[in-house]
């Protein structure tokens, strides 16, 4: 995590979110966000928000400092199966199981503006992007 060099942020497939402290090998915190597989993260802004992915098709934005979540965003049909985040665009990129890539700007503590990319014709597992 940035600022924070000896913290990792993890995700899992019991729907919590956990930061550990590699340093001292400790759990810091731990926040259920969802009841099923969560699949993907991405951080947001530093160390603080992050985008989280499920295998309830779900989209979460989730506050680590402030242990708030969003409500969830239906974004697809099927698994959320990975996350990007453009930072020069301020756009997140979600790939599913359903076989589409959306975009979506996020602002404050919310999902706006989607667009829907139809990319393959079976499942998409990962998604990458270069800066620009």
């Amino acid at each position: 995590m940035p600022g924070k060099p000896n913290n990792v942020v993890t995700i899992g497939q019991d729907g919590f979110l956990k930061v550990y402290n590699l340093g001292d090998k400790s759990c810091l915190k731990s926040f259920k966000i969802c009841d099923y597989c969560l699949s993907a993260i991405v951080p947001i802004k530093g160390d603080e928000l992050f985008a989280i992915g499920s295998w309830d098709n779900n989209l979460y934005l989730f506050n680590v400092i402030f242990g708030s979540r969003s409500q969830p965003y239906a974004a697809h049909d099927n698994s959320v199966s990975d996350l990007l985040y453009l930072q020069k665009k301020k756009r997140l990129v979600s790939s599913s199981w359903d076989c589409s890539i959306k975009t979506l700007r996020i602002v404050g503590n919310n999902f706006d503006n989607e667009e829907v990319i139809y990319d393959h014709d079976n499942q998409i597992t990962n998604i990458a992007a270069t800066a620009d």
